[in-house]
């Protein structure tokens, strides 16, 4: 393999494992994230594998919907400096964005309930966590 062909491959890789990264760190699966940007799962699936080399226009969506900077993306292991919160608030952002109206409400209601640990534990219980 030419050398500029396997740099190239090893940028997919890496690009794809920056994304694959934030997207766990996020909680988020292939699907929502895929959704949140407005790309196809599978499409999302081969750029995380490398397989696919995303435009620039593409990145900066996968970007938006995780809530990070462009940059962000190249690099292979995000930055420890994110805090638990941050990573909460991002996942009901979305989750409140993605719902109905009743729906939101019935979030804040709930995330109301869950600054009581025993409300916690018992919320754990019951989906299996």
């Amino acid at each position: 393999m030419p050398e500029s062909q396997m740099r190239e491959t090893e940028l997919l890789a890496q690009v794809g494992a920056g994304i694959r990264a934030w997207r766990k760190r996020s909680g988020l699966t292939i699907g929502r994230l895929a959704e949140a940007a407005g790309i196809d799962g599978g499409f999302l699936a081969t750029i995380e594998t490398g397989k696919k080399a995303p435009s620039i226009v593409t990145l900066a969506k996968l970007a938006q919907a995780l809530d990070i900077r462009l940059s962000d993306l190249f690099r292979t292991v995000p930055r420890r400096a994110e805090t638990m919160d941050a990573q909460f608030e991002r996942q009901f952002r979305y989750l409140a964005q993605s719902s109905s109206g009743a729906h939101r409400a019935d979030l804040l209601v709930l995330l109301r309930q869950l600054r009581d640990p025993a409300r916690v534990k018992a919320f754990r219980q019951l989906i299996g966590r």
